[in-house]
């Protein structure tokens, strides 16, 4: 899987050369798009932690309350697996 990450080019070129009906006229813009949306996702949640973290400070004990609640929630439907 590190292959993948270090050389993606490198990559796509190998796996070309197995795999003649994969070129990589198409591959490597798919790649970009890839990276392109991956930066994008990056952003969004860049933004969303921004705004999570001013609504924790904003609400301290409101956010305490809704972690404990949650925590006891997924402890009630592991503990029911069992």
């Amino acid at each position: 899987m590190n292959v993948l990450v270090d050389n993606p080019p490198e990559t796509v070129s190998r796996r070309t050369a197995c795999e003649p009906g994969l070129g990589e006229d198409r591959a490597l813009p798919a790649y970009e798009r890839g990276k392109e949306k991956l930066a994008l996702a990056k952003e969004k949640l860049v933004v969303a932690e921004k705004g999570f973290e001013t609504y924790v400070r904003a609400h301290p004990v409101r956010s305490v309350l809704v972690a404990t609640g949650v925590g006891v929630l997924f402890g009630v439907l592991l503990g029911r697996r069992r």
